[in-house]
């Protein structure tokens, strides 16, 4: 940066190395506080662990059945713009 442009770009380096630290702080202690803030230190029940597979199972069926649904959709309308085109 001070080889290409003045003594202008320090702030700026200095700016993104402090917010490029703070972000990464962020993201570490957000992990630490999902791991340890909601969850009680006691062992999960079976019915619990069960539930939340089904749920995760559930999203991702869902997920398939959107991505399907809007690939066939796009599909059908290049189709017909092609097929406008073909015509015209």
């Amino acid at each position: 940066c001070m080889l290409v442009g003045d003594v202008s770009c320090i702030p700026f380096f200095l700016a993104t190395v402090v917010i490029g630290n703070l972000v990464v702080l962020n993201l570490f202690l957000a992990l630490l506080l999902s791991n340890f803030g909601s969850s009680s230190l006691s062992a999960p029940t079976a019915d619990n662990e069960t539930n939340k597979i089904a749920e995760a199972f559930n999203r991702i069926s869902r997920f398939s059945n959107w991505i399907k649904m809007n690939v066939a959709n796009a599909l059908k309308f290049f189709k017909t713009k092609l097929t406008s085109q073909i015509a015209s």
